[in-house]
């Protein structure tokens, strides 16, 4: 049985205590997409209870649902479901330190397996690469849904966006570096809200944006992953307080 405890904060600039508490807020208002962003967010909620409930009904006591989960983390479609919770929270942002706890326990139960085979499926690199596409896929029809509805749909949904301190480092960075700044935003702790609306104001090309936030991801999932695997405590710099698996 796995376990896993994870509080979620700031290592680099971000929203500042005020503009932390980012939800959405006018739900009367609710578009398309964030209601089709529900469905899928209760689609993936439904399977987890699913496999839990089939696999583990024999179980007794108090267990987290987090750590039932985990508890599937060497099963070959583990990495497809965190993908898929990456991809919904783009547009949530409400579920980054359950993910971040999904993935981050998933790699150290898969770490430590001794049973994992040779497959590349049930490797930790593929569960790296599975989830940066889970987040890209997301940041895809992010993209797509400014570009339909303009930047007022971002700033509905998140709101403050543009006086925070991660619009204005991110905008600083791409506007400096480039593609180079879409890299390096995309591989540190911040929301990739700030990349995309500040790329496509600037009429980047949206497959380049996506590549580059791909990535950028697969850059922090991988560093991500050894520091879980190899020294937790570096794992601070991604904003993670403290993870435990037993």
């Amino acid at each position: 049985m796995s376990r896993v405890e994870g509080r979620i904060g700031g290592g680099f600039p971000s929203f500042d205590k005020r503009e932390s508490s980012i939800a959405i807020t006018r739900v009367s208002g609710l578009s398309l997409e964030s209601f089709i962003g529900l469905i899928l967010l209760v689609c993936f909620l439904r399977q987890c209870a699913s496999i839990v409930m089939t696999k583990n009904n024999k179980m007794r006591g108090k267990v987290s649902f987090v750590a039932r989960v985990l508890d599937q983390a060497n099963s070959r479609y583990y990495p497809f479901l965190v993908a898929s919770l990456s991809c919904v929270n783009v547009f949530l942002m409400v579920l980054s330190g359950v993910t971040a706890a999904l993935y981050l326990g998933g790699i150290m139960v898969r770490g430590a397996s001794k049973d994992r085979g040779n497959s590349l499926l049930d490797s930790v690199g593929f569960a790296v690469v599975i989830n940066a596409v889970g987040t890209a896929i997301g940041c895809a029809v992010f993209a797509h849904t400014v570009e339909v509805h303009g930047v007022e749909f971002a700033e509905r949904i998140i709101p403050g966006l543009f006086d925070s301190n991660a619009w204005a480092t991110t905008k600083g960075w791409v506007d400096r570096y480039g593609f180079g700044g879409v890299l390096l935003s995309s591989t540190l702790p911040l929301i990739p809200h700030p990349t995309i609306l500040v790329c496509k104001l600037a009429n980047m090309n949206t497959t380049g944006l996506i590549f580059g936030i791909f990535i950028g991801r697969v850059i922090k999932y991988s560093l991500m992953a050894y520091c879980a695997l190899h020294a937790p405590r570096l794992l601070k710099f991604f904003g993670v307080r403290r993870l435990k698996i037993d």
